[in-house]
């Protein structure tokens, strides 16, 4: 780091908060992840999550945001949506991700700081990295390095505790959780289709499991969804998520409701 880059960062500091632009949109950032905000800033972190993000978002829609981290694609939908409902069971990131709607004055967002599954549990999770607040902090890892006991809400449960809200647009992104919580959301997908920027994440389940858990994923979607390729934009059977290679690393990808 440059002198300069630690003179503005002892400044953003003491200011207490970092200039980025989000998606193009000039915002108020926490200070304690300059160096992410830079990239986001700059566009390097995964410009493609803001472009299919617009692809989808509607300013009268409502949108849901699983696993929202510190907030970046949070705050991004809170601009473009009516209103956007969120989740993020991790207690130091969720912090921050309060810090960043405050900072942004965004009212039209409402956070819950617990995960959402198939059934209500207090259960443990931890990044395979050993640190709170970082964007891997999963449930597959409950016996993991600096592990925290978090609220699981299940989803039914949820959905009715809030007013069974019409979601237009969901972007899933909850390390693994997925494989449970999509059959828990089955009913309300096949009612209200909403589009779904899904991250699937079968490389950290057991070798074993990932061909069985990914066909489940696509059995429940195929009838419901098309994949979106994301080079050409043309529609695409679901059951392109079973090649070789996907099935044993992770990706994003955008579904959309059959025509």
């Amino acid at each position: 780091m440059t002198p300069w880059e630690r003179l503005q960062e002892a400044w953003c500091r003491v200011r207490g908060w970092y200039p980025a632009r989000v998606a193009g949109r000039q915002l108020r950032c926490d200070p304690d992840h300059i160096s992410f905000w830079s990239k986001v800033d700059n566009g390097s972190w995964e410009p493609q999550t803001f472009t299919v993000l617009d692809s989808i978002l509607a300013p009268g829609g409502i949108h849901l945001d699983v696993g929202a981290w510190i907030g970046p694609t949070v705050l991004h939908a809170a601009h473009c949506s009516k209103k956007v409902f969120c989740f993020e069971p991790d207690k130091v990131a969720y912090m921050y991700l309060l810090a960043n709607l405050k900072l942004n004055k965004l009212d039209n967002v409402i956070p819950f700081n617990m995960a959402v599954a198939d059934k209500s549990s207090i259960s443990r999770m931890a990044s395979p990295r050993g640190k709170r607040g970082d964007s891997m902090t999963s449930l597959l890892y409950p016996d993991g390095k600096a592990g925290m006991e978090v609220v699981v809400i299940a989803w039914q449960q949820w959905l009715e505790l809030v007013g069974r809200p019409v979601f237009t647009s969901i972007k899933m992104d909850v390390e693994g959780g997925e494989f449970t919580l999509l059959p828990a959301m089955k009913s309300y997908l096949q009612q209200q289709k909403p589009a779904l920027y899904l991250s699937l994440h079968p490389h950290l389940l057991p070798a074993d499991k990932r061909q069985q858990q990914m066909t489940a994923t696509v059995d429940l979607l195929s009838p419901l969804y098309e994949l979106v390729d994301s080079g050409s934009g043309e529609r695409q059977p679901v059951g392109n998520l079973l090649t070789a290679e996907r099935v044993d690393r992770g990706g994003s990808y955008l579904l959309l409701p059959v025509a």
